[in-house]
C-alpha cells in the first residue's frame, strides 16, 4: 500500500508542476509554426532536408550543412564533388534522397506515414552497389524502427530517426546559421514540428522540477519506474478499447472477416523491437475471384486511420497500381477509376481518424491522444471517428472510394 501511495503522491506532484507550466502566459507568436500550418507529408520532409543538404540551396550557406551531415549523421569523411538529389528516378525506383560522390553512393528512404514497399530497400541497395563500391542505404523514420524484411531483403541498411541524429544535426545547422536569423528560425520551427511528431518533450524548468522530484529519494525513483512500466500496458488497453468501440459501431453494417488487434496491440505498445505488425480490424465490402475488398481500421507507425485494401486467403495483398485499379474496376462497377492513384502497394486509399489535423497517435501519445483518458474526451473523440465513418460509408460500399467532397 505504501508503494501505491508513493506513486500516487509522485503523480500528484507532477500534475501540480505541469499545471503551473500550463498557466504560464505565452508570448505572441509562440504557437505559430509554418510547418504545422502546411501539414507536411513525406515529400515535403524530403524537400526540406534536400534544401538544407544541397550546396546550391537557396539558404546560401554553401556546403556547410552537408559537411555537418556527413560528420554527425553519416559518420563518413567529407570530400568535394558531392551531388545531392531529391526523388531521383532510377530503374530500381524513385529514391527520396540520394547523396553521391566519386566513390560512394548513399540512397536515403524517408518514411513518416507511408508503409514499406516490396523489395524497396533491396532495390536501392542494388542501385547503389552498381554506382559505387562504397555504398549504404539509409532508412529514415520518426523513431528509427527497422524496415520490413520484405523491403530490406539482404540489403545493407542503417536506420536513422528524426528524433535522434537528424534532430541533433538540425540543431547544429541552426548554430551554423546564427548569423542568418531567417534561416535559423525556419530550422527552429522545423525542429519543433519534429518534436511534436516524435513526442520529444524538450527541456524546460518545469520538466526539470519533475526530474528533481524523482531524484529526491529511492522511493520516488522506484515509484517513477513503476509508473513507466505501467504505461505500455495502459496504452495497450486503450488501443483495444478504441478498436472495440469501432467494432461495436460497425456491428450489423458490414461483415467482419479479420481482427488482429488483440495480439498486435500488445506487440505494438509493449515491444521495443517489432512494430511492423499493425493492429487493426477489417470488414468485407465485396469479394470476387477469391479476393476481398476490405474496409480496414488500423494503427500504423503513429496513428489511427481507415482505408480500403485487398485480401486473398486472408492475406493482405501487395500489388502494382495497375493491378489495384483493375481489381477496383472489377469489384466496384460504380467506381470512377479515372485520376485515381492508389495510396501505396497495400492500400487503395487511407484517411486518418478523426482527421489529419487531429491525429490519434498511439506511439508518441501527443496531440489529442491524452484526451482518451478523460471519459468525456474519449466519447468526443469516438463521436468524431464515427462521424467520419458514417459520413462516407455508403459511398465506400458502393464505389470502394472515399468521397473527398463530404
Amino acid at each position: 500500500m505504501n508503494n501505491i501511495n508513493n506513486a500516487v503522491d509522485l503523480l500528484e506532484k507532477a500534475k501540480a508542476i505541469l499545471h503551473l507550466r500550463s498557466q504560464q502566459p505565452k508570448k505572441p507568436g509562440d504557437d505559430f509554426n509554418i510547418f504545422a500550418v502546411l501539414q507536411l507529408n513525406e515529400v515535403d520532409h524530403c524537400r526540406m532536408l534536400f534544401e538544407l543538404l544541397d550546396p546550391k540551396g537557396s539558404h546560401g550557406m554553401g556546403d556547410c550543412f552537408l559537411r555537418s551531415f556527413f560528420d554527425m549523421v553519416l559518420k563518413k569523411p567529407y570530400s568535394s564533388g558531392i551531388s545531392v538529389y531529391r526523388e531521383k528516378s532510377t530503374e530500381y525506383g524513385r529514391i527520396d534522397l540520394l547523396i553521391e560522390g566519386i566513390d560512394f553512393c548513399y540512397p536515403i528512404e524517408v518514411k513518416v506515414h507511408a508503409c514499406d514497399q516490396q523489395t524497396q530497400l533491396a532495390r536501392y541497395d542494388k542501385f547503389a552497389a552498381k554506382r559505387a563500391k562504397e555504398h549504404k542505404v539509409y532508412y529514415l523514420t520518426l523513431d528509427s524502427h527497422d524496415p520490413s524484411e520484405q523491403s530490406r531483403g539482404n540489403a545493407n541498411v542503417d536506420c536513422l530517426s528524426f528524433a535522434g541524429k537528424i534532430r541533433e544535426w538540425l540543431l547544429r545547422c541552426g548554430e551554423i546559421a546564427w548569423r542568418q536569423p531567417a534561416i535559423a528560425e525556419i530550422i527552429r520551427q522545423y525542429i519543433k514540428l519534429l518534436d511534436e511528431l516524435t513526442g520529444n518533450v524538450q527541456e524546460d524548468i518545469y520538466m526539470q522540477q519533475i526530474r528533481n522530484e524523482i531524484k529526491k529519494s529511492q522511493i520516488n525513483f522506484e515509484s517513477a519506474v513503476a509508473i513507466a512500466n505501467s504505461l505500455p500496458i495502459i496504452k495497450t488497453e486503450m488501443m483495444k478499447r478504441v478498436f472495440a468501440e469501432i467494432e461495436k459501431h460497425m456491428e450489423g453494417r458490414l461483415i467482419k472477416f479479420n481482427s488482429d488487434y488483440q495480439d498486435r496491440a500488445i506487440q505494438y505498445c509493449q515491444s521495443k523491437i517489432d512494430k511492423r505488425k499493425f493492429p487493426g480490424v477489417a470488414y468485407c465490402l465485396t469479394e470476387s475471384d477469391g479476393k476481398i475488398a476490405a474496409l480496414r481500421f488500423e494503427v500504423d507507425w503513429d496513428s489511427l486511420y481507415m482505408g480500403v485494401t485487398f485480401y486473398a486467403e486472408e492475406k493482405h495483398l501487395e500489388c502494382s497500381e495497375d493491378k489495384m485499379l483493375e481489381m477496383l474496376a472489377a469489384m466496384f462497377p460504380a467506381a470512377n477509376c479515372q485520376n485515381i492513384k492508389p495510396g501505396s502497394k497495400h492500400w487503395l486509399w487511407w484517411k486518418y481518424l478523426p482527421a489529419e489535423d487531429m491525429l490519434l497517435n498511439f506511439n508518441a501519445c501527443n496531440g489529442i491522444y491524452p484526451q482518451l483518458y478523460d471519459e468525456n474526451g474519449f466519447n468526443n473523440i469516438m463521436k468524431l471517428i464515427f462521424e467520419q465513418i458514417d459520413g462516407h460509408l455508403d459511398h465506400i460500399i458502393e464505389t470502394g472510394l472515399y468521397e473527398e467532397s463530404l
